[in-house]
């Protein structure tokens, strides 16, 4: 099915990714030039500020997967921290080398006048710790959105039949899956090409009502996890050791072509829909999806966890929705060690349904459990208190 025409919205992707573009833009000065109000000793623990990696978060509690949305305060929608300029280094190393694969804007759909860049008084911007300064009226506006912060981009215009098309993005640090696949479908499409748990039963209705109804001037924050094997240290590359960009030792070459592609007519995939009836066993099923365990070196150092924090917040005039996603990581090792967490984690990996499991691959890393039961153990033996927690999970 083709992609319904946008000349009803009078926007474009380009014209939004302008629009968008300009939003940003005046984010990040907004917030620079608060800064330079703190006193220094502020600024300085903010640049210690460990990452949110260390603070697991759930959307599915109790193996349920919900939205999981929180209100989000504006000036948190960005987040900036000490790893900048190495998540930068990554970024623009995938943007020279996968080009539109990881950046990309969707051409203009007929009847539809765009607009260039947003222009303004800000001309350009100077990013201190890379020495770098980029001409806004030079640079593709999605390109030096994502060379600016730490966050995935993905924008989502309203079509002519009410549903929300991906029409830009700028994927530089997917990990499990390619933009180049999911661009121009539709949010439902994504998700069930995706085989999000549960999503046709108890999520796509209310997520097509929230998205339709999204008030511009209440964005919202969720988070979600799973957790990554990675090579061990002497193994590991030197730009991108942990995988960020790439889940690699999971899921093989980037671009190797993979059996998933093939689908049936309900959008779903033959390997995913033929293990899903036979196989009951996560190891099994990830040793069918991976072809081997024996590459998968399981130790707390080498098992990492993977949150997203996401949010979504609706652009003024044009009505898209930007969708953000920010990735951090935190090995199982130094979870382990914080106080109260190996116990929740165990917990709550054991308390996923068998389609959520399948979702996460546990059976690549589940003999994990094992090292946070241990850590709990300790714990407890030890007399360590768990801290009081908002933590969603």
């Amino acid at each position: 099915m083709g992609r319904p025409f946008f000349s009803d919205q009078g926007v474009s992707a380009i014209s939004v990714i302008g629009a968008f573009s300009l939003c940003l833009f005046a984010f990040i000065l907004r917030n620079a030039l608060a800064s330079r109000t703190k006193k220094l000793q502020n600024a300085a623990k903010v640049s210690e500020k460990p990452t949110a990696a260390s603070k697991p978060e759930s959307r599915e509690p109790g193996g349920n997967v919900t939205m999981g949305i929180r209100s989000m305060p504006w000036d948190e929608w960005i987040e900036l921290d000490q790893q900048f300029v190495d998540y930068h280094k990554i970024r623009i190393h995938r943007i020279e080398t996968r080009g539109e694969h990881v950046v990309k804007t969707l051409p203009e759909n007929p009847g539809v006048v765009g607009s260039g860049h947003p222009g303004g008084q800000i001309k350009d911007i100077t990013v201190v710790p890379l020495g770098k300064t980029f001409n806004l009226g030079e640079e593709d506006p999605m390109r030096l959105s994502a060379l600016l912060i730490q966050e995935d981009l993905a924008i989502m215009v309203e079509g002519t039949d009410g549903r929300y098309y991906f029409q830009a993005g700028a994927v530089c640090i997917p990990g499990w899956w390619n933009m180049r696949e999911k661009l121009g479908m539709a949010l439902d499409e994504i998700h069930i090409s995706g085989h999000v748990p549960q999503f046709e039963t108890k999520l796509n209705m209310s997520m097509a009502r929230f998205f339709k109804r999204m008030p511009v001037d209440k964005p919202v924050v969720r988070n979600n996890y799973t957790f990554q094997v990675v090579p061990e240290e002497e193994k590991q590359d030197e730009l991108d050791p942990i995988e960020l960009a790439w889940a690699k030792t999971m899921k093989g070459e980037e671009d190797a072509k993979d059996i998933e592609v093939e689908t049936t007519s309900r959008g779903l995939s033959l390997f995913y829909t033929f293990n899903a009836t036979r196989k009951t066993d996560t190891r099994a099923w990830v040793v069918g999806r991976y072809g081997s365990l024996d590459g998968l070196v399981l130790k707390p150092s080498t098992v990492w966890l993977r949150t997203e924090r996401q949010t979504l917040r609706r652009l003024p005039r044009s009505g898209a929705i930007v969708f953000t996603i920010r990735v951090y990581q935190t090995s199982v090792e130094r979870l382990g060690k914080e106080p109260g967490v190996p116990g929740r984690m165990a917990s709550a990996i054991r308390s996923w349904s068998e389609e959520v499991a399948r979702y996460k691959a546990k059976g690549a890393y589940e003999g994990i459990v094992e090292y946070l039961d241990q850590c709990h153990k300790e714990q407890v033996e030890g007399g360590v208190e768990a801290p009081e927690t908002n933590h969603p999970f």
